[in-house]
């Protein structure tokens, strides 16, 4: 009998020994998690953080860079980049720039442009009078030798954005709006996004620009206008 009481008890004893671990368990896995959260959450809050300087940041550059300035800015991204990239609708701001800051710098050159222009099959010919005006500029840089490859090809879409990609270093965008008052139907937004590698998830966004226009190109690659 008394073997028979001393196995209940310590019986018990393993039972509420159990209870006790797991309560303990669980206050030291809610610890854990709660750790994890905080640490989530300090780190979301740096991220942040160190977003919302590099905008104060751009916003600051933009006080203070003319047109002009940021002109030869992104000209000389374009320059360092082994390939660039641009999603526009006809190019015209693009075919301007390059054309005159190479016009000031003769011993430079760019290494390769790929263009993504848009041509609907119901564009008006004031459109497209428009588009092979800017086209000749393209061609007269690469006749020059001042683009070394040039490729453009049109695509068909109505755009709501617009971009640069030079190289894997720096994208620029911004919207794409409708005014039936110009020529393209189009009015766009001048003042770029900049996104730049050394960003939060730049990389990771650049890619996704590099996989955007890769796509692009493999859908619009029977639309070749021009390649040389």
């Amino acid at each position: 009998m008394g073997a028979l009481w001393g196995n209940i008890i310590d019986g018990a004893f393993s039972i509420v020994a159990a209870i006790l671990a797991a309560a303990v368990g669980a206050v030291i896995s809610a610890r854990i998690t709660q750790k994890k959260l905080n640490k989530r959450y300090e780190e979301g809050t740096k991220k942040l953080e160190e977003t919302e300087a590099h905008l104060r940041k751009l916003t600051e550059n933009e006080v203070h860079l003319s047109r002009d300035d940021e002109n030869i800015i992104f000209f000389q991204e374009a320059c360092k980049a082994k390939r660039v990239c641009l999603y526009t609708v006809n190019s015209y701001k693009w075919a301007n720039i390059f054309q005159n800051q190479l016009a000031t710098n003769p011993n430079i050159f760019l290494n390769e442009i790929v263009i993504m222009i848009r041509k609907k099959d119901n564009e008006s010919q004031a459109y497209l009078d428009d588009l092979n005006n800017i086209i000749k500029i393209w061609k007269k840089l690469k006749e020059d030798n001042r683009i070394k490859k040039l490729s453009i090809y049109g695509y068909k879409n109505d755009p709501d954005h617009y971009y640069a990609k030079f190289g894997d270093s720096v994208v620029l965008t911004g919207h794409v709006y409708v005014d039936d008052d110009n020529i393209s139907g189009t009015q766009i937004d001048l003042r770029p996004i900049v996104i730049t590698r050394e960003m939060n998830d730049g990389k990771e966004i650049i890619e996704r620009y590099e996989k955007h226009f890769s796509e692009m190109i493999d859908k619009n690659k029977e639309n070749i206008i021009f390649e040389a």
